[in-house]
């Protein structure tokens, strides 16, 4: 969210294994930490100053990151793209807890949230908006090697325990698939270790100037159970308090009011969840690990101000509310063959999102606007499905993903000039809502009555709709379903030329069978504009291959710089319309993939002993065949002429850089 809108903070206590003095940013809080909090850090964790995954670096010198950004351990310094990573030490550090924490510290990189769940990642400004629910994501988020990727609410993972965080600015399609079209997102936990003990507790309570309290209460404990099987688990509740003020207000056609829902600091936020992890070090070669991981979240109220009522006011007629539920399960094993790593990998993610939102001021305007309706003479009207005269009501979904992947991989190990990694993956994926209007009192209004007139009108011409309708307070109804059977196979090749140069050349083949299909009803159970021929069906299906490529080479100036170039290919799948909307020959039966060309140079260096780190990369960046969405409404066309087409070309270019200096040892 855009920290405007919201009060800011104005003051935090934090107790337990870390101090920290900020608010989480979903709600736009500021983030600081004061001096007394920073002197607490310093004299009593300093090393929470140190990275986890190796040894301390010496005095003055700054952590080295490691990153699997190449599917391999690798010095973040030593990777040919760019790369922004934060340590577990950073993750402390910077208080981050939400998406959009970390994505206020990344360049190149935009959130669009407009409440809690509701994020939509943009890498490299590449995007064709922000509300897209039916095309496919361009960035893709990982948790460790799962995908958990949606279009325009990304999960917002809660940040605890975790090793790393890597963020892949341009295209990685190579080696992470499809939706990994202008980035990628890859949150690592922290694994289950065998050889100690350890636990920490985080506490924390804030205020808000205009607002509520707000308090968070996290933690996680590692307990070896043998030599060589060890349980990891971490747990988190937080609430953070409302600001914006649902104030007193009429109705559109001012028939009433929302007397009975008005409240101050209406929109609370509460998140909880864990994760449990299991790993067994089978011998010094194999070793396994399961996980589950869940997170429940309820978000009430709203999110929005309306300017004429002044700030962080609104009025609303229902108690709005959202809940997004999701878990995931994962087993890892790899081993140790010798010449190659074998890393194993199957995951299911289920995702559970339900909201119901005021939708007073549009029921009362469309029935003004179609219906002709006088609210001072209750016989006026016109006889249609559009008048639902003073009825306010709300809007609803319930949407559901379901996601099973599995990737194997070997990659090479040993000394030598030649390197490679190969790989197949295969996911299905089903997406599912049922999305539309609620009117309590339907079946009371012209409304009804002229709905179940078309209903026994094509009941008799023999086509497949109830006369009478059932009873029902569903207006609208949208219910979408779509899957996605993909299968890919992946590798690279590196090839050191001399002992500073090398090249480095990847491929990925992938083959993908999409389905999709649309019923619309107004009211629920009458085809959406009559349409008793088609049902109100918008179908579209279809199986297509293709191959992106990547293309790098790497020159180490010395032990602490290097130089990069690098092309490297992204892409979204493409699939079909409806034949019944590529008859009018406005939208083709067919959409191709739309691929970005990304043409990189970049500059990766320590100085003055490993205290300053600077790096920098220039892109451009290609987009072909841009996959663009298009609704028969916009054009006053029948609702079944949509679909999907490719549009032409963009470009995009930039720089980014990052550094850090440890100016002390301190």
């Amino acid at each position: 969210m855009n920290n405007q809108n919201a009060p800011g903070a104005e003051s935090v206590t934090r107790l337990g294994g870390d101090i920290r003095a900020s608010l989480p940013a979903q709600t736009g809080r500021g983030q600081s930490m004061t001096p007394l909090a920073a002197a607490i850090v310093a004299v009593l964790y300093p090393a929470a100053m140190t990275l986890a995954q190796g040894a301390s670096p010496a005095a003055g010198q700054l952590e080295e990151i490691v990153v699997t950004a190449t599917r391999r351990d690798v010095n973040l310094q030593n990777v040919a793209q760019s790369v922004t990573a934060f340590s577990t030490a950073d993750i402390e550090r910077q208080a981050m807890q939400s998406t959009a924490d970390v994505i206020n510290a990344l360049p190149s990189v935009n959130l669009v949230a407009a409440l809690p769940g509701r994020n939509a990642i943009v890498m490299r400004g590449v995007s064709t908006g922000s509300s897209e629910y039916r095309t496919d994501s361009q960035v893709s988020v990982y948790l460790d090697d799962q995908p958990m990727t949606s279009i325009s609410t990304q999960v917002d993972v809660r940040l605890i325990d975790l090793a790393r965080i890597e963020a892949l600015p341009g295209p990685q399609g190579t080696l992470f698939g499809s939706s990994s079209q202008s980035g990628t997102i890859r949150y690592i936990t922290n694994k289950p270790n065998p050889n100690q003990f350890t636990s920490q507790v985080d506490a924390e309570f804030g205020t808000t100037k205009g607002g509520e309290e707000s308090y968070d209460l996290s933690g996680h404990l590692n307990v070896p159970v043998t030599d060589s099987i060890a349980v990891r688990a971490a747990a988190y509740y937080s609430v953070e308090g409302g600001y914006v003020d649902n104030v007193l207000g009429p109705t559109l056609m001012g028939d009433q009011d929302n007397a009975s829902v008005v409240e101050q600091d209406w929109n609370d936020y509460k998140t909880w969840g864990g994760r449990i992890a299991a790993r067994w070090q089978v011998n010094p070669e194999w070793e396994s690990t399961l996980s589950l991981i869940s997170q429940y979240s309820e978000a009430d109220g709203a999110w929005e101000s309306d300017p004429a009522l002044g700030d962080y006011k609104i009025t609303r007629f229902f108690e709005e509310y959202r809940d997004d539920d999701w878990y995931q399960a994962s087993l890892n094993v790899k081993g140790d063959l010798g010449f190659a790593e074998l890393s194993v990998t199957a995951s299911y993610f289920d995702r559970s999102i339900k909201y119901e939102w005021d939708n007073a001021n549009y029921s009362q305007w469309r029935s003004a606007y179609y219906g002709g309706f006088d609210p001072t003479d209750p016989d006026s009207g016109s006889y249609n499905v559009y008048n639902t005269g003073t009825l306010i009501g709300t809007t609803f979904n319930d949407q559901k993903q379901k996601r099973s992947a599995y990737e194997v991989r070997l990659t090479s190990q040993g000394e030598s000039r030649f390197a490679w990694m190969a790989g197949a993956f295969y996911e299905d994926v089903e997406d599912s809502w049922h999305y539309g209007a609620k009117l309590p009192g339907l079946t009371g209004t012209t409304a009804w009555e002229a709905a179940n007139y078309y209903a026994c009108y094509a009941n008799e011409l023999g086509y497949d709709v109830a006369c009478p309708l059932a009873p029902t307070d569903i207006y609208y109804s949208d219910k979408y379903r779509k899957t996605i059977k993909q299968t890919a196979l992946f590798g690279e090749v590196t090839y050191s030329l001399t002992d500073r140069w090398s090249i480095t050349g990847g491929a990925r083949w992938f083959e993908y069978d999409r389905d999709q299909k649309d019923v619309y009803n107004i009211p629920l159970g009458l085809p959406i504009n009559n349409d008793f021929e088609g049902g109100g069906i918008n179908a579209s299906q279809g199986k297509e291959s293709d191959t992106v490529f990547k293309l790098a080479t790497e020159y180490h100036i010395d032990d602490d710089r290097m130089v990069y170039l690098l092309y490297s290919e992204g892409f979204r799948l493409g699939g079909s319309n409806s034949e019944r909307a590529a008859a009018t020959g406005i939208l083709p039966l067919t959409y191709q993939p739309d691929k970005l060309s990304n043409y990189e140079a970049g500059l990766k260096s320590q100085w003055l002993d490993h205290a300053v780190t600077l790096n920098v990369a220039l892109f451009f960046m290609q987009w072909d065949h841009i996959q663009l969405n298009a609704s028969g409404s916009a054009a006053n066309n029948p609702f079944w002429l949509r679909g999907t087409f490719n549009g032409g070309k963009a470009e995009q270019k930039g720089i980014e850089m990052n550094g850090a200096w440890q100016v002390t040892p301190n």
